[in-house]
This record gives structure tokens, C-alpha cells and sequence, in this order.
């Protein structure tokens, strides 16, 4: 079961979590790699694990009975991610949603249930089949250390209230929304795997965006590239945007952000004369996610390239979207 409320979604055996469609995560995943320019499949996989780590989702097995739990623990996992079913003797992962989602769920049960480390290869012999081959390391099984994003601030979260929001578990531990497969993504999980891109991210050009941060330059260059290519993923799907006026907002922030637990937006304004809209944004770790896709929205909305004011303050950022042309917002 999934608890939505103030654009954080909550399942109560991952944590929070994000909502991707499939084939959206593909587009951004295609995106992003090639925004960073720099192979990520390791990276990603490495982040996945190390959350799923520090997090304890599976117990090592113990005990005479210590196997019958470990299974029902990483088919709980499994199923509550949408990520596909792990056989622990073949090593491979079946009705897979994402190659590499796969490989970390594999990788993560088998050296928990082994307690060591290994280097990990795969292949897709078929469609939604994921085969891992593992070496053996030599590498000490030392817990993961925890790195909030300099955009992150940790925050209290009510457990009262918030709308139920039902996703079908159906077989072979698939997840479907609407009739559309989707998995689950750990929100802390995202957070940890882009930061620890940020070795790699390339100088970008700036004419798009203007920031007051006090955020280091490969830090916004990092954020400009995850941006960036959640900006492209939204505008590569058909997703529809009709802007009548400021409230229409509202409801395209809740269903496209809100709904998939990326995050809410507070104090829209938004000026119909020259197109410009302002919003607030909390300091949370999948900020990047949020104003990525509200640009791409921006953008389907009016037909233009967009220009991003972004603001830090103490707790939060204040963002303003207008036409990249000055020309434009007359």
C-alpha cells in the first residue's frame, strides 16, 4: 500500500519512494547517461545496492528455519519494487522492469545471503530476463556511508492523513498503474546514485538557467544535467499540457509530480500575459526530478524553450520559468 501526501509517497516496507513509468525511465535513463557523458550503468547499480544496504531491507539468514525467511524477505522486496522475481540458484532475474534495477536487486540478496562481495557481470538472453555471472570479491562487506545532496535537507514527515494511492500487484511481482507498468524507485536511492555522478559531470553551458546558490559549480552542473534530461524524457512522451490560467497549474503539478511522490510546489503564480511562473520548491533529494519536469511542462504548454531563475534559500528554492527569447514574453 502507498501513502501520498505533500508530494512524498510512502510505502510502508521501502520508505519514501518515486513512481516512474517504465518507458519514462528509459527515455530519462538514455538521457541523463548521455547528458553526463560518462558510462553510469556500475554507478547506478553500486547506489541501489548501497541503499538497499543501509536501509536492512533483507536480514542475513540465520537459523534453522533462516532460508524460509530470507525468501519471503526478498520476495516482499521484490514485489513491493516491481522490479521482477530473483532465483538465487540460477542468478537471474525474471519479468525484470529495468535491466539494471534487476541486476542491483540480484546482486544485493545474493551477497546478503552469502555475506560477501562480488563483481558482478550480466546479459539479457530475453526479453525481461536479466542474467547475472558473479565473481567473488575480495572487497570487506564495510556498511555504506549515508551523503544527504547539498539540495537536500532532511524533513519531518506527518504520518497522519494523506490519500491511499492503488497500484495492482500482479504476477511474477509486476506493478501496474492505470493499466501502465511502473516500479518503485527508493526517493533516497535517486539522491545517492546523482550525487555520486557528480565526479563526472561535464562544465554546461548556462544560457538556460541562472542561479543564486551557494551550491559549488560541479554541483550545478550536475543539477543542470539531471534536469535537463528529465526536461527532454517528458517532452519525448505525448503527456498533454493546457494552460487556461494559474489553476491550471495546480492540477498538472499534482497529477505529473505530486501523484509520483517527485515532490509538490507551493505559492504558484503564474502571469498570463507574459507566460512567467514562479514557484517554491522545498529542499528535497529528488529536487532535480521536480523542476525537470516542470519545465518539460512549461514547454509543452507554450511551444517554446524555457529560461530557470533558481533561487537558494535557507530551506527552500524559488524558481522562475519564462520564454528563453526575451522577445518571447511579450
Amino acid at each position: 500500500m502507498l501513502k501520498g501526501q505533500n508530494g512524498h509517497i510512502h510505502n510502508a516496507f521501502i520508505g519514501d519512494v518515486m513512481i516512474w513509468k517504465i518507458h519514462e525511465f528509459h527515455a530519462w535513463w538514455n538521457n541523463f547517461e548521455a547528458l553526463i557523458d560518462h558510462p553510469l550503468s556500475r554507478t547506478l547499480i553500486n547506489a541501489l545496492i548501497d541503499h538497499m544496504e543501509v536501509e536492512r531491507y533483507i536480514a542475513p539468514k540465520r537459523g534453522l528455519f533462516g532460508m524460509n525467511k530470507f525468501r519471503i524477505q526478498l520476495n516482499t522486496l521484490s514485489s513491493n519494487l516491481g522490479w521482477g522475481c530473483v532465483d538465487l540458484q540460477s542468478h537471474q532475474v525474471t519479468n525484470s522492469a529495468q535491466s539494471l534495477c534487476s541486476v542491483a536487486l540480484a546482486q544485493y540478496a545474493l551477497e546478503t545471503l552469502d555475506r560477501c562481495r562480488y563483481k558482478a557481470r550480466w546479459v539479457e538472453p530475453h526479453p525481461l530476463t536479466v542474467q547475472l555471472e558473479l565473481d567473488r570479491s575480495q572487497n570487506p562487506m564495510i556498511p555504506p556511508n549515508s551523503n544527504r545532496a547539498p539540495w537536500s535537507n532532511p524533513q519531518k514527515k506527518s504520518t497522519d492523513g494523506g490519500v491511499i494511492i492503488e497500484i495492482d500487484s500482479v504476477k511474477d511481482n509486476a506493478l501496474r498503474l492505470d493499466g501502465e507498468r511502473v516500479m518503485l524507485v527508493p526517493a533516497n536511492a535517486m539522491e545517492r546514485f546523482v550525487t555520486a555522478c557528480s565526479p563526472y559531470a561535464p562544465e554546461r553551458v548556462a544560457d538556460k538557467f541562472s542561479w543564486t546558490t551557494t551550491m559549488e559549480p560541479s554541483t550545478v552542473n550536475l543539477l543542470q544535467a539531471t534536469i535537463e534530461s528529465v526536461t527532454g524524457m517528458f517532452l519525448q512522451s505525448e503527456s498533454p499540457v493546457y494552460i487556461i490560467d494559474g489553476s491550471s497549474w495546480n492540477s498538472y503539478i499534482e497529477h505529473y509530480i505530486s501523484h509520483r511522490g517527485w515532490g509538490t510546489l507551493n505559492d504558484v503564480d503564474y502571469d498570463e500575459g507574459t507566460f512567467v511562473l514562479k514557484v517554491r520548491l522545498n529542499k528535497i533529494p529528488l529536487f532535480p526530478f521536480a523542476v525537470g519536469m516542470l519545465a518539460g511542462m512549461w514547454q509543452r504548454a507554450h511551444g517554446r524553450f524555457c529560461r530557470m531563475s533558481i533561487e537558494e534559500f535557507e530551506t527552500d528554492f524559488r524558481l522562475k520559468f519564462e520564454s528563453f527569447l526575451d522577445y518571447q514574453n511579450h
